[in-house]
């Protein structure tokens, strides 16, 4: 928070209390672009958490003596430019208005004077303008008009949208670009564009998740494997072609699992079923093992064994297979049988190296290292069935590991994890898998936050 002396003097020029601050800032820290204001925030002791807001873009609650933190909220259902725009927004208040109200609720689109003014202070300290002429000169050293493409390039040295950038340049370089209509502005599809042009959000979720004090959940993991669990199951289940809901499936599968293979549904007949409670079996042993001393890549075999626990025929889960088999669907050759135990050895490297070298990885390599084991799971396809569930289920066993949320594949959205797993085998891109686990451990982080504590 800023003394009154210098707010006076800046009461009415967002842009130049945006440029005063990161003087301050800066004088501190090492200015790189994108400017990651998530970082500036736990800089200033400022916690920041996700939030499913409708009609609010953030809050900020400054502290008091119930509440010894000053608070950010962000909405979880924007993207990440946007959300880091918040964070910008809300930094404003907490420097400028701490000590007018208790609560800032920032709506989408308000034309209050406060909010103006901090969207105003959010342009300017995301896009100082110094920097940005010299993006604008780098594509255009002669004044020429600038193009949508143009502006995406350089929205994407920011970090922020293609809209917040071309009224950021409209606002101060008129004569670099036309004025165009919000109508016709939707007319340019950024997000197309940019995949078009290769560009990934990686970086920006990177920005975030190493910044990010309190992703781990303030619940229990009990609380988390009561929450999940179901959810985990259905999803996963249905991801496979399992087609069974919760309240049909429900007394089967309990009956199932107490009984194993002397339940009555324990046939053929009641396949799914029986996929369905061997799954439950596996999750629960996930969170009662996954703050145990060792994790190595041959507890997939563990794993697989629990999957397939409530099956006619038990034994036949947890052994690696013994031909080659064509993956319906995929867009990848899995690896020769007699391979598969040669690539485990290789893969249990990397994950050895992830828990020796935990104390020197940031959160995002972390994260970043699990969705890398995880695919290359999916390629060796150690087991005759069930890899897909197995290969997600030692995901989240690593994820609880290392303190982040566990998350499930939501079933409506699965083309979008498949796809990602689609351009990794392709392209050997990740990008787009590690966005999807990003953006899962938000909605994740969401979930466990705001649900009652008892269930």
């Amino acid at each position: 928070m800023l003394d009154k002396e210098i707010l006076n003097q800046y009461r009415n020029d967002a842009q130049g209390l945006a440029r005063y601050f990161s003087e301050q800032y800066f004088k501190e820290h090492e200015k790189v672009f994108p400017i990651n204001p998530f970082q500036v925030l736990t800089d200033l002791g400022i916690h920041f958490v996700f939030r499913n807001f409708d009609k609010m873009e953030g809050l900020f609650m400054p502290s008091t003596a119930d509440m010894p933190i000053d608070l950010v909220a962000i909405n979880a259902k924007r993207p990440i430019t946007r959300q880091r725009f918040s964070a910008a927004h809300e930094l404003c208040h907490f420097l400028k208005d701490t000590d007018t109200q208790s609560t800032f609720m920032c709506a989408i689109s308000s034309n209050e004077y406060k909010e103006k003014y901090a969207e105003s202070f959010a342009a300017s300290f995301l896009m100082p303008k110094d920097e940005l002429r010299v993006q604008i000169d780098s594509l255009h050293p002669s004044d020429g008009e600038l193009t949508f493409d143009d502006v995406l390039k350089i929205a994407d040295y920011f970090g922020t949208s293609f809209r917040a950038c071309y009224y950021r340049i409209r606002n101060l370089f008129p004569y670099l670009i036309a004025y165009y209509s919000s109508k016709e502005l939707g007319k340019y599809k950024p997000e197309k564009r940019r995949k078009e042009l290769g560009f990934s959000y990686t970086k920006l979720y990177e920005g975030l998740f190493d910044a990010w004090e309190d992703i781990s959940p303030t619940n229990s993991l009990e609380f988390a494997r009561r929450l999940f669990k179901s959810k985990y199951v259905y999803n996963d289940a249905r991801l496979e072609g399992v087609k069974t809901t919760y309240d049909a499936a429900s007394e089967i599968i309990e009956d199932l699992q107490e009984n194993r293979q002397v339940s009555e549904y324990c046939t053929e007949s009641y396949d799914g079923f029986c996929n369905v409670a061997g799954h439950s079996v596996m999750y629960d042993f996930i969170f009662e093992t996954a703050c145990d001393d060792k994790i190595d890549i041959y507890q997939l075999s563990t794993l697989n064994k629990k999957l397939f626990s409530c099956c006619p025929n038990p034994e036949y889960g947890g052994a690696t297979r013994k031909d080659n088999i064509l993956v319906l669907g995929a867009k990848f050759e899995t690896v020769d049988w007699r391979d598969v135990m040669p690539e485990l050895i290789k893969l249990n490297d990397k994950v050895s190296l992830l828990e020796s070298k935990l104390d020197e990885l940031s959160r995002s390599q972390i994260i970043e290292l699990i969705a890398d084991i995880h695919h290359r799971i999916t390629v060796i396809h150690p087991f005759p069935d069930g890899n897909g569930r197995t290969s997600r289920g030692f995901m989240i066993k690593m994820l609880i590991r290392y303190g982040m949320p566990p998350f499930y594949i939501n079933v409506e959205k699965k083309e979008e994890y498949y796809n990602a797993l689609e351009i990794a085998d392709k392209e050997n891109d990740f990008n787009a898998l590690y966005e999807y686990i990003f953006k899962a451990l938000i909605r994740a982080h969401v979930e466990l936050e705001t649900r009652p504590k008892t269930i």
